[in-house]
């Protein structure tokens, strides 16, 4: 039998003291030896044997027994010549009556206890005929039947005590080895987390750090969603020269995993021979395992307070750990597996606790941001930046809810980074409409699957993609819905009832300063009016002029501008009095408005005379502008306080056009005012166009 040298390992201790016996009965025949010889030459032949077992016992025990290949190579070889050396001393020095037969016990016991019961027999059966063969050179053969069977029991018990005790050793050595690994790993599992407090570092470490430490040939960590529909990947290590895994997916569908299902549902470790995982397992776990090489998988859920947080799969190869047995290794994943889930738990807690105060800062800025500022754009950009610091989103907009005209505004929209215009559209039957319609938020983990659920049409907009997260909260003053905080991502199930709670609890604070942003807009655009025909006033007309007129101003955009005065305007207020006189500059920006666009800016210049900002409107367009303004002025009804019909107003209007006139704003309103009175020094109630040259 092939020598075990883990057996050595545990014998080795018993080894010095049975070198020292033999030293010191070799000691002890070189001594006798010198006073029981009779002749020089005997007592030198026996000194030069002895010195020759001492060079072999020094060899045996000082080169051999120490290195392990010597044992694999050379083990048998070295009992068998153990023995003929200790049959030689006891032959050649039997005659000074010393008992060298002894030494059988000792060579047996060796053998026992470094290879194993079995070797120990083969070499008691061999020291029993060594033995024997000397008793019958001697000529004794009437004692050698006695002799040999009184030294058959006690070598045979020599080999055997040895060998149990040498397994008594190992088996201890063993036990305490597998205890003081575990204990290390569980220590080392315990002290990782103190390394890293996230997962994508911590769990590739832990993985790594159980294949080392087990060994094992590869470790798989994963979490369960909060779905309790699918399997993240958290960590994943395999040893090197193990197996050859293919890229490791980082998420699959439970329903595919059916060990895993019943590992989740169960707190055994599941612990499957090739045999038996070649058959069960499905074509995804098997994926997920890569298992040409493994011999045993191990398979079992993390768990804290009955709170199921993942799976742990591990699989030994034929290399991995021999010495361990199969309900020791069960023991230990199980004990690694409470560990672990330990781990990802304070991971879990430790995450949620700096979200939390993540939140709570954000939080904090948008109430302060939103006390900043009072500009609806600014408050909604705002509000986008400090979101986006926390949930995970692709898409980000706000719809401003108009209940008259059943339309929301998009003021704000973000896809994936890029900025959207701003734009209307209608209402419609889709999310935004059932969170303005029952007046609360709205989660959609999986939207592709809830769509037909919540009964709606999808409305996509920013990218030409649909999403499959979507999460909105109302907008509400009072019970008054203002509008809609939104936002989506492309990833399934990207947000959870905390990234609701936040947004809704945003959105809240949204309410009261989009409200007071609303007003300020609405006193804004007030002072901006003239306060009698609400139009623009002088100052701001002037703004939207220069605007118009910048570099926007070209061949094929020109902007026009009419200069406008109402004929005899005194007239009106000193025959009928300044309150008829008010209802002719009404009626005036009644004319006008029915012939300009949305784009187009009307405003008051002073007293009777209003000026008209045309962008991209040619000369003659303006001209047909002014034309029909004028007309349409001839047409209006006008009475006097008694109901009788009173002249019509009339008006001169002056048209100069940027760049055939001019390219700067100044320039433009000097030529239209030079022309509005060119028109009345020619009789009035006409339109001229500028003339450059003049």
């Amino acid at each position: 039998m092939r020598p075990q040298s883990n057996d050595l390992i545990y014998w080795r201790p018993f080894l010095k003291p049975i070198e020292w016996l033999v030293w010191a009965l070799l000691v002890f025949a070189l001594g006798w030896i010198q006073f029981q010889a009779q002749t020089l030459a005997a007592r030198f032949t026996a000194t030069l044997f002895l010195l020759g077992v001492a060079l072999y016992m020094l060899l045996f025990f000082h080169w051999f027994l120490p290195r392990e290949q010597n044992l694999r190579r050379w083990g048998h070889l070295t009992w068998v010549i153990s023995v003929l050396v200790v049959a030689g001393a006891d032959y050649w020095l039997g005659s000074y009556n010393i008992e060298f037969a002894m030494l059988y016990v000792v060579v047996v016991a060796i053998v026992g206890g470094t290879a194993g019961s079995r070797a120990a027999f083969v070499a008691t059966l061999l020291a029993v005929a060594a033995d024997g063969g000397i008793i019958l050179l001697r000529g004794e053969r009437h004692q050698s039947l006695w002799q040999e069977m009184l030294h058959l029991p006690v070598l045979l018990m020599a080999g055997y005590g040895a060998s149990v005790v040498a397994s008594v050793q190992r088996r201890r050595a063993v036990e305490a080895d597998r205890q003081s690994r575990e204990l290390a790993l569980i220590l080392n599992i315990r002290t990782a987390i103190s390394t890293s407090l996230d997962f994508p570092r911590t769990m590739p470490q832990l993985a790594e750090l159980i294949v080392n430490e087990m060994p094992a040939a590869f470790c798989h960590i994963c979490l369960l969603e909060r779905d309790q529909r699918h399997l993240t990947t958290l960590g994943f290590f395999a040893r090197k020269g193990a197996l050859n895994p293919p890229a490791v997916e980082p998420q699959c569908a439970l329903a595919e995993l059916p060990q895993h299902r019943q590992a989740i549902a169960s707190v055994q470790v599941f612990h499957l021979s090739h045999a038996e995982f070649m058959t069960t397992l499905s074509h995804a776990e098997d994926a997920r395992a890569w298992l040409a090489p493994i011999q045993m998988l191990y398979l079992v859920s993390l768990r804290v307070n009955e709170r199921v947080l993942g799976t742990l799969v591990i699989g030994m190869d034929d290399g991995a750990n021999q010495d361990m047995l199969d309900l020791e290794r069960v023991g230990l994943v199980k004990t690694i597996a409470a560990q672990v889930a330990d781990v990802i738990y304070k991971l879990e807690l430790y995450q949620t606790m700096q979200r939390q105060a993540k939140r709570m800062t954000v939080l904090n800025e948008v109430a302060r941001t939103i006390g900043s500022t009072i500009e609806m754009d600014a408050l909604l950009e705002l509000i986008y930046q400090q979101l986006s610091r926390v949930i995970p989103t692709d898409t980000y907009y706000v719809a401003l809810y108009n209940a008259s005209a059943q339309t929301v505004d998009l003021r704000i929209l973000y896809d994936e980074g890029q900025r959207f215009p701003a734009h209307t559209q209608p209402l419609g039957n889709g999310l935004v409409n059932t969170i303005v319609r029952e007046r609360r938020a709205l989660l959609c983990r999986e939207l592709a699957h809830e769509r037909e659920t919540l009964n709606i049409q999808t409305v996509v907009v920013g990218q030409p993609r649909q999403s499959e997260s979507w999460l909105g909260a109302p907008i509400l003053l009072g019970d008054e819905p203002l509008g809609v905080l939104v936002v989506a991502s492309y990833q399934p199930r990207a947000f959870d009832q905390d990234d609701l709670a936040l947004l809704s609890n945003i959105a809240m604070q949204a309410a009261l300063a989009l409200d007071n942003a609303r007003h300020h807009a609405e006193v804004e655009a007030q002072a901006r009016r003239d306060s009698l025909t609400g139009v623009f006033n002088h100052g701001y007309l002037l703004e939207r002029l220069h605007q118009a007129v910048g570099p926007s101003c070209t061949a094929t955009a020109p902007v026009s501008f009419i200069m406008l005065d109402i004929d005899y305007f005194k007239t009106y207020n000193d025959t009928y009095g300044h309150v008829l006189g008010d209802q002719v500059l009404r009626l005036t920006v009644q004319a006008i408005e029915r012939h300009v666009k949305l784009t187009d800016s009307i405003g008051r210049w002073g007293g009777e005379e209003f000026g008209i900002v045309l962008p991209n409107t040619t000369i003659e367009q303006a001209r047909q502008i002014a034309e029909r303004i004028r007309t349409t002025l001839a047409e209006l009804p006008l009475v006097d306080s008694h109901g009788h019909p009173i002249p019509k107003p009339t008006v001169s209007q002056g048209i100069a056009t940027c760049p055939t006139h001019a390219h700067a704003a100044e320039e433009l309103i000097d030529l239209a005012d030079r022309t509005l009175y060119q028109a009345k020094a020619q009789g009035r109630d006409q339109v001229r166009v500028a003339d450059p040259t003049r």
